[in-house]
């Protein structure tokens, strides 16, 4: 699914997702629907960049939980990586610190540094990218928030905080479309909003029907679950994220779970 940063940050988050939310679908307030739907939307997106930007303040560790599993739903192979990230510039260092419960090699150490996997999937994020590929789902929040219309459908306590429920309405599937613009258009999902302040509390997103890629690989189900909160230091960031997909491709069908938390925040000059 997926910016000098330190700098240009605002400039560059805020032309992925601010001019995408001028074009969100208008949901007027009605006596059904008494909540601006849409007016909501646009401001929680401009929280939202803002929020997912402060990443780059904090060190912090990320836990990854990745499995496979075959067609009666038993795990096939597992990974668990745990890393302590640290804010460099407009990346980050990502030293893994464990692997199933072992201390990795120094061979170990050195390829996840240069992956850089957590740095590469949010700077997509911030661009607002959709890119399947990018499993680290922060666009579930970004890209999830444009080209929809939205329902209000009441309030509800999550966590002690008291949130707006915004239903993602279906979207008709776009003609001669990338895929990119495809995948946005088949999400559906709640988003979970703090009243008070607009940020994004918990997100479920999915696909409502399965997409096509490169005419062999077909994507027919993908669900993310976000759970986001305050950090030290006013920050506002996500605790876990966790996706399931199942894509199918020639003579295989792959089933793949990824779990990420994150923990030990500590705010950095």
């Amino acid at each position: 699914i997926n910016s000098g940063m330190a700098i240009m940050r605002p400039c560059r988050t805020a032309g992925g997702v601010l001019a995408a939310a001028a074009m969100l679908a208008v949901v007027p307030a009605s006596p059904d629907n008494p909540v601006d739907a849409s007016g909501l939307i646009a401001r929680a997106a401009e929280q939202e960049i803002e929020d997912v930007g402060a990443w780059y303040d904090y060190r912090f560790r990320r836990d990854v939980i990745r499995e496979s599993y075959d067609a009666d739903g038993t795990v096939t192979d597992r990974e668990v990586l745990i890393f302590q990230c640290t804010p460099r510039g407009d990346a980050f260092d990502e030293v893994l610190i464990a692997r199933n419960g072992r201390k990795p090699s120094e061979r170990q150490i050195k390829k996840n540094l240069e992956a850089a996997r957590f740095s590469k999937h949010l700077e997509m994020a911030l661009a607002g990218s959709a890119d399947p590929s990018s499993d680290e789902a922060f666009t579930a929040l970004l890209t999830g928030l444009q080209r929809h219309e939205w329902r209000h459908h009441g309030f509800e306590n999550i966590r002690g905080l008291r949130c707006h429920r915004l239903e993602m309405l279906p979207s008709p599937e776009p003609e001669d479309a990338k895929l990119e613009e495809r995948l946005v258009a088949a999400q559906v999902g709640t988003l979970w909003i703090e009243v008070d302040t607009l940020h994004i509390v918990r997100a479920r997103i999915s696909l409502g029907r399965p997409v096509t890629a490169y005419g062999v690989v077909r994507i027919e189900k993908l669900e993310i679950r976000s759970e986001l909160g305050p950090v030290p230091g006013d920050g506002w960031l996500p605790q876990e994220i966790d996706m399931v997909s199942e894509v199918k491709v020639p003579l295989k069908r792959m089933r793949k779970r990824n779990h990420y938390r994150y923990s030990e925040f500590h705010k950095v000059e």
